[in-house]
């Protein structure tokens, strides 16, 4: 793209809150899910933010993690229209939280088991549970998912009984 810089220069200053503009560079080819990423405008030192979607907040380092704006309204929609308050909700590729977290503050009664494979999700994971002050309604889990299955249905395993 041959304009991007001026193209990430025009998106700062059109958005005063805006600190850094990236551009994907590449697909996924990583096992732990995330783009390479290419400053284009403002601040690199760093590509950690707090997004808030539906009064939610989620503190994301894009460049670490999977990360896709896009699944907002898939989100409201699997709560919404799928999950009853006293389900439990086993998300199994969670990341750093988007569905887990968002559904645990928006079904107050609503348990959550979530898991990621990357460990840096699951640090961000363990964040976002804290920053949106879930205590242990969100039980995290960084396993491959396989492994993380075959415990769920384990029925002597402690940490799920909780």
């Amino acid at each position: 793209m041959p304009y991007r810089r001026v193209i990430g220069q025009v998106i700062m200053d059109k958005n005063a809150t805006i600190k850094t503009v990236v551009s994907k560079i590449g697909q996924i080819e990583t096992t732990f899910r995330f783009y390479d990423l290419e400053c284009i405008a403002g601040d690199d030192s760093t590509y950690e933010t707090i997004h808030v979607e539906d009064k939610v907040r989620f503190k994301v380092d894009i460049s670490r993690v999977y990360w896709c704006s896009k699944l907002s309204t898939e989100r409201s929609r699997v709560i919404s229209d799928l999950l009853k308050p006293t389900d439990i909700l086993c998300d199994m590729f969670c990341g750093v939280g988007p569905l887990a977290v968002k559904a645990a503050v928006k079904l107050p009664k609503l348990r959550v088991l979530a898991n990621d494979l990357n460990p840096i999700a699951h640090e961000y994971l363990e964040k976002n549970i804290k920053l949106n002050k879930l205590g242990s309604r969100v039980i995290p889990f960084n396993m491959d998912a396989r492994t993380y299955l075959r415990m769920l249905v384990d029925k002597n395993h402690d940490s799920v009984d909780k």
